[in-house]
């Protein structure tokens, strides 16, 4: 059961993911991923530094982004995936990244031990620090107030903002 677009064209991209019922639910046929397919992703997404590496001119370049998107979503072969589903896809691995290399952060500067620094478990994350290990940067918060009697800031946290 393919969707197809508005105008019948086959040779452009299916737009929507197509559903299988489970248990009397509509489930995405994408959302739970194995290893081998988030691997075979983050490979694809490498070989297209124009997406994730900031410092190059070719970054700022949208239709070069574009062409390796949908190169990725080719790459990865899979029925009714999409550029979109390709984005979210990413956003959400950068973010589990994101909040591994906060781990590794905060285990660092508690204080504790070499051996009780964080280790993340995800099998992927050492190909996505392969990847964005350079250009991903954790953000410190800082605290912004009214500085008391002795000079300290007292206030709410926020991230600094770049």
């Amino acid at each position: 059961m393919a969707d197809t677009n508005e105008n019948n064209e086959s040779d452009k991209p299916v737009i929507g993911k197509e559903t299988v019922k489970k248990e009397g639910k509509k489930v995405k046929k994408y959302d739970k991923w194995n290893i081998n397919n988030i691997e075979t992703f983050l490979e694809l997404y490498e070989g297209y530094p124009c997406l994730w590496d900031y410092k190059l001119a070719e970054y700022k370049d949208r239709n070069l982004k574009e062409d390796g998107w949908l190169q990725i979503v080719k790459g990865m072969n899979m029925p009714n995936f999409t550029v979109k589903d390709a984005k979210e896809k990413m956003r959400s691995l950068r973010n589990t990244y994101s909040n591994e290399l906060v781990k590794i952060t905060k285990s660092k500067s508690s204080g504790s031990g070499l051996d009780d620094v964080y280790t993340p478990t995800l099998r992927w994350f050492p190909t996505m620090d392969r990847i964005l290990g350079a250009v991903v940067k954790t953000r410190e918060s800082q605290v912004i107030g009214i500085p008391n009697e002795d000079g300290n800031k007292v206030g709410i946290k926020f991230c600094n903002v770049r």
